[in-house]
């Protein structure tokens, strides 16, 4: 299942030093052209001579399974901001370009040996007077760091985290994304940020490479600025000087016609979709048909680990949310001490706390989140 990949992020936003770095730490890692299967999360310096990617560091984000050969021939860069490689119209959303053979040649500072590429790549973006106020039921301020069981970086990404993951999953984030529709059936990959597609509809007759001729699409518009009489203007000057229509009853006749044909189109018209695991990559995808072709708009969920993200009136509840993880994580991990020990704390406090906040906060979530159905408009 394709989710969202907070390693391809981490990778991005480093320098090309600790770019370079992070493809030693994977063990310096090179695969030739003719490599069909290359793992999740592999980070390789691609040897495949005279094609555009040749010698580019690259990372995975699913695995990869060809029956024959990838034709890295026509992938070239599509954006370096984000990474994306592209195959003449298709971007590949499962390998991504993080370092070009250019700037990996023009560092001169040694290997890093110590660097670890993906250390607290979970951490929330979060204020130490907003995480003191998720602290606060173990008693911060006046407790430290240095008197329980776990680090900052481990509550952050083992008990904050998964809140805002569990908040996002009934609020996500969205993403539009468009996608032509050329033929009856389609089939979406579900891209590496995404977690879910929260909606999905078709604009018809967007003109496409392969739907007929846009002129039709423009003599429909010419078609709505006819007035009653028969004259014709072209719709750019209908939009800035609309026509004065002398015959309103014709008019309306003509408006009518053309809503009942539209109706008998709409009625017609058939578009199915849903959400599919695959198991040529093992991901995700968005896969369906539909009656008229156009341009495919879905809503992708995502999450973010920017605490301001959360709104204002949401803020309470996902603090009591990991209040609870953090409870829970440190009542479970003291009740494993002996019952005879000297100096025994009791962590059955701890544990129905959390039980309590966790249930308030999900049962809550819950009630508010209404079921989406993906279907075509």
């Amino acid at each position: 299942m394709a989710t969202t990949s907070p390693e391809l992020t981490a990778l991005l936003v480093l320098s090309n030093a600790h770019k370079r770095d992070s493809w030693a730490s994977f063990g310096s890692i090179t695969i030739v052209a003719t490599i069909r299967s290359i793992a999740r999360k592999t980070l390789f310096v691609l040897n495949a001579p005279g094609t555009p990617l040749d010698q580019y560091v690259l990372f995975t984000t699913a695995d990869i399974n060809e029956t024959s050969n990838i034709d890295w021939a026509n992938y070239t860069l599509n954006d370096a901001t984000d990474g994306t490689i592209i195959n003449a119209t298709i971007i590949n959303p499962y390998i991504y370009a993080i370092l070009n053979p250019t700037d990996r040649a023009a560092i001169v500072d040694p290997v890093d040996t110590t660097f670890k590429p993906f250390e607290n790549i979970y951490a929330i973006e979060i204020t130490e007077e907003e995480l003191n106020k998720i602290m606060i039921d173990v008693g911060f301020p006046f407790v430290t760091w240095d008197d329980i069981e776990f680090t900052k970086e481990q509550i952050l990404q083992l008990c904050v985290f998964p809140a805002m993951e569990e908040y996002f999953k009934f609020f996500p984030k969205i993403r539009t994304e468009s996608y032509t529709v050329v033929q009856s059936r389609f089939d979406i990959p579900m891209p590496s940020y995404a977690f879910k597609a929260a909606r999905a509809w078709i604009t018809p007759g967007y003109p496409g490479s392969s739907i007929g001729n846009p002129i039709v699409y423009y003599f429909d518009e010419v078609l709505m600025s006819i007035n009653a009489r028969g004259s014709f203007a072209h719709p750019q000057n209908n939009f800035m000087a609309p026509q004065k229509w002398t015959d309103i009853q014709g008019y309306n006749t003509y408006l009518l016609d053309r809503a009942a044909r539209q109706g008998v189109a709409n009625h017609s018209s058939r578009v199915r979709m849903k959400l599919q695991h695959s198991s040529t990559d093992n991901s995700m995808h968005l896969v369906g048909f539909s009656s008229k072709l156009g341009l495919l708009h879905v809503d992708w969920a995502i999450m973010s680990t920017l605490w301001e993200d959360v709104p204002y009136n949401r803020k309470t509840e996902v603090r009591d949310l990991a209040r609870a993880y953090v409870l829970r994580a440190l009542g479970m991990l003291r009740s494993q001490v002996r019952n005879d020990a000297i100096g025994t704390i009791n962590s059955e406090n701890f544990i129905a706390r959390a039980d309590v906040l966790e249930l308030k906060v999900v049962e809550n979530w819950k009630s508010f989140t209404k079921c989406v159905i993906i279907r075509g408009t």
